[in-house]
């Protein structure tokens, strides 16, 4: 199912779910362990979960499962299987993860320090959510109602993520102490902190140059399916003497993954070589990607 054709093995397919796994599991492992149970504020999904469990008195985890639940069927709906394939397993895995761990009594009172509860659901959050990313998946959850706004709206993903991670910050604010409110606050800054430095780790941005023959088909599928900008260049392959297109591109770190799938998926014995790429500026990097152009066309 995944050989060679595919451009992606059946190792590389397992390697791909374990680490996306672990990184969930560390997520849930930084919610559930150290922010549930000595109440600090959240964002995202588990934030609107811990909302409607303190309304409805009923377990966090099962608020949370019922917020993912709704989120990935409007990915479904408004962005397609194959976006609701890159979230599924964060989905139903993670609020699996926060009952496991509701369930487990030692685990609810691991430290009564408040600061050291903070600082390690900031370091489990920050490395599981940049390991989800660097893998090639998501974490989903507010994700998909940035992504929906940006595709169907072209609104800013960053400010529709921040919107809804103020609402969930707002809402729980009815039900937590001015202490909670702080230190809710010094996670998402410390866990973005750590997240971002586990993103980077091992390489910065990525340059692609890439000789097939699909080029055009290759093209297409990155402008599609990874989003990303392509020049091309008018090249001679030397043994053959044949008139050839190359494809050069710059994507961020997360995106490596995703660019590599797509040009296999089209050929896979696509000539691709990367190498690290530093200090990228322009749009889609130090710019938006549609600063300064008139011609934007929604997806």
């Amino acid at each position: 199912m995944f050989g060679s054709k595919t451009g992606t093995s059946a190792k590389d397919k397992f390697m791909q779910v374990f680490l996306l796994a672990v990184g969930v599991a560390f997520n849930a492992i930084g919610a559930g362990i150290f922010i549930l149970p000595n109440n600090f504020l959240c964002g995202g999904a588990t934030g609107y979960g811990r909302f409607i469990a303190h309304v409805a008195n009923i377990p966090t985890s099962y608020a949370v499962a019922i917020v993912s639940v709704v989120l990935f069927l409007l990915g479904l709906i408004c962005l397609g299987k194959k976006f609701a394939a890159t979230i599924i397993l964060g989905t139903f895995l993670y609020p699996a993860c926060l009952y496991i761990i509701e369930t487990v009594p030692g685990l609810q009172n691991l430290t009564q320090d408040k600061l050291l509860a903070s600082v390690f659901s900031a370091l489990f959050i920050g490395v599981g959510v940049g390991i989800v990313i660097r893998a090639g998946g998501s974490t989903g959850g507010s994700d998909v109602i940035a992504i929906v706004a940006h595709r169907k709206f072209g609104v800013s993903t960053a400010a529709v993520l921040n919107v809804v991670d103020i609402i969930a910050l707002l809402l729980q604010c009815t039900f937590a102490t001015v202490d909670d409110v702080l230190y809710g606050v010094f996670i998402i800054i410390l866990y973005t902190m750590i997240m971002n430095q586990v993103l980077i780790m091992g390489s910065s941005d990525a340059h692609f140059i890439v000789v097939s023959e699909k080029w055009e088909e290759i093209n297409a599928a990155l402008h599609k399916d990874v989003l990303t900008g392509t020049t091309l260049l008018q090249g001679r392959t030397g043994y053959l003497g044949k008139d050839q297109q190359v494809i050069i591109c710059t994507v961020r770190r997360r995106s490596v993954r995703k660019v590599k799938d797509t040009i296999l998926g089209v050929d896979p014995v696509a000539f691709t070589t990367m190498v690290p790429a530093s200090d990228v500026s322009g749009r889609g990097f130090s710019l938006d990607r549609y600063y300064g152009r008139n011609d934007y066309i929604d997806d």
